[in-house]
């Protein structure tokens, strides 16, 4: 419970921080707060499978996503560079939408923008385990593909030895 609290502070004080059009589109503290409501699921499961955060790395990611309108035109954005993924362990990355998600995706691609992982579910959240073929950098994107409105993400990424 402290961490959820914790990282639930850090994000809302991140969006106030940076002020912006945030204030204009609501109470920014509920939509996170929903967003990591939704993400303590894919925790639990996660955790249950084996996966576990890693010490001294980003683990939690969030952002304001564009509406989406369902059209296949919506934007992919990057949201995070990992770096030097171990080829000795399996990656999951997890991540939910508020509660105007309808349908949010998730791809990682490789240096060369090859997409290694891919979640395009009709799903408020999204989800995809990879195992790096070489250790090198990966990055995140998100799309939120279809929303009733702006939508605050949030993501994690944890990781579990190769069995």
């Amino acid at each position: 419970m402290k961490i959820t609290s914790l990282i639930l502070a850090t994000l809302v004080g991140g969006f106030l921080a940076s002020g912006g059009p945030v204030f204009a589109q609501g109470d920014v503290a509920t939509y996170s707060k929903e967003a990591m409501d939704d993400l303590v699921g894919l925790l639990r499961k996660a955790g249950k499978e084996g996966y576990s955060m890693e010490a001294r790395t980003t683990t939690m990611f969030g952002g304001w996503l564009p509406r989406g309108k369902g059209q296949g035109t919506e934007t992919w954005i990057p949201m995070l560079v990992l770096r030097n993924l171990d080829p000795t362990k399996q990656y999951r990355i997890i991540v939910s939408g508020d509660n105007d998600t309808r349908d949010l995706d998730l791809k990682v691609l490789d240096p060369g923008g090859l997409t290694v992982a891919q979640d395009a579910t009709v799903l408020r959240d999204a989800e995809i385990s990879f195992r790096p073929t070489r250790q090198q950098d990966y990055t995140i994107y998100l799309r939120l593909f279809d929303s009733a409105d702006n939508c605050v993400c949030i993501g994690a990424v944890l990781r579990r030895a190769v069995k």
